[in-house]
């Protein structure tokens, strides 16, 4: 799979119509679009919190992320590295 055939784009918005959609904060909802590794088409909304240094954190629906924690080769529940993730944005 590669970046091309993956396809996804994004559409974001920070709070609303009434807002901006510039700067920092815990409001920015993305709707994202995507092929998945089947592929099939996929849809998803994920909860952005952006900061000032242009770091981000994402999270998005257990429909396409799964749950939160994975079963490791011991047998052990262990946290979802993509259920929750960060980033850096250019802020140039």
């Amino acid at each position: 799979m590669t970046t091309a055939t993956i396809g996804a784009s994004a559409a974001c918005d920070k709070g609303g119509p009434k807002v901006a959609d510039t700067g920092a904060g815990p409001n920015w909802i993305c709707m994202m679009s995507f092929t998945d590794l089947h592929g099939q088409h996929q849809d998803g909304k994920f909860e952005v919190t952006v900061k000032t240094d242009g770091t981000y954190v994402a999270g998005g629906p257990s429909k396409i992320i799964g749950l939160a924690t994975v079963t490791d080769t011991q047998g052990h529940d262990v946290p979802k590295p993509v259920f929750e993730f960060d980033g850096v944005l250019s802020t140039r």
